[in-house]
């Protein structure tokens, strides 16, 4: 699981640079854990930080990276309501979810 999310983290770190659809295609088969298995395996506080990690990741690629039919996007409109485009809201998305993902990476360590 810890390599999972090394390779997570580093997948979201080539977004803070420019949209790598592909990159976020492939993490699905990423994502997998059993929260029986994990809050067995782990004390109560990393199996939590552990679980937040996966779910930061999920929230992300549902907020910036799917389109309408739950596809993920490939092209990118210029502007968009927010002022910025979908482009620079990925990188500073990717940027800002760095961040967290540093800070619960640690929650897998034993």
């Amino acid at each position: 699981m810890h390599m999972q999310a090394l390779e997570i983290r580093n997948i979201v770190y080539k977004q803070t640079k420019s949209p790598h659809p592909k990159a976020i295609e492939d993490t699905p088969s990423l994502i997998s854990y059993d929260k029986k298995t994990l809050y067995k395996n782990f004390p109560a506080d990393k199996a939590r930080g552990i679980e937040q990690f996966f779910i930061y990741y999920e929230e992300y690629i549902n907020t910036y990276w799917k389109g309408p039919e739950g596809q993920i996007k490939k092209v990118f409109r210029k502007n968009s309501r927010h002022g910025s485009s979908e482009k620079e809201q990925i990188t500073e998305a990717s940027s800002q979810l760095l961040k967290k993902l540093d800070r619960n990476l640690v929650f897998f360590i034993h």
